[in-house]
């Protein structure tokens, strides 16, 4: 798969990810535009098995607390285990997602996501990837190869 359409089709994931589960409007941001790395923020990663692939998203923790709170339908502060679960499963359904808007072959199967709350330093910002923004929040998506 060419890099052009791997970034489209991470691109065509988180939008549908984030409109379908959680009613939130990413907008990809032009490296021009991109903000700074949150001084902490979540990271998750999940292997493609049988595959090169590995999908790794960064979301600010207030990002996050929006998803869980979207989720659990609740405005109260969401606890750090609850968060760490709504990250994992998204990060779960966007591998899915990306794996099926790639046609890849149907022998593959999505590892256990990791996630973990990072401060800034943990996030390589020179890491290629998607960096949009997400109701005023910072989230990128990258795909690692190798």
């Amino acid at each position: 798969m060419k890099d052009q359409e791997l970034s489209d089709a991470v691109q065509r994931v988180v939008r549908d990810v984030f409109e379908n589960m959680y009613y939130m409007f990413p907008e990809m941001l032009e490296a021009q535009h991109q903000p700074p790395v949150p001084k902490s923020c979540f990271n998750a990663s999940v292997e493609i098995k049988n595959s090169p692939f590995r999908v790794v998203l960064y979301g600010s923790e207030k990002l996050v607390q929006d998803m869980a709170a979207a989720v659990f339908g609740s405005d109260r502060p969401m606890k750090e285990d609850e968060c760490v679960d709504i990250f994992r499963e998204a990060t779960n359904l966007v591998g899915g997602n990306l794996v099926n808007a790639m046609d890849l072959d149907k022998n593959l199967a999505l590892g256990v996501p990791e996630v973990r709350l990072v401060d800034a330093a943990g996030v390589p910002e020179a890491e290629e990837g998607a960096v949009f923004d997400v109701d005023g929040e910072f989230f990128k998506a990258v795909v690692l190869r190798g």
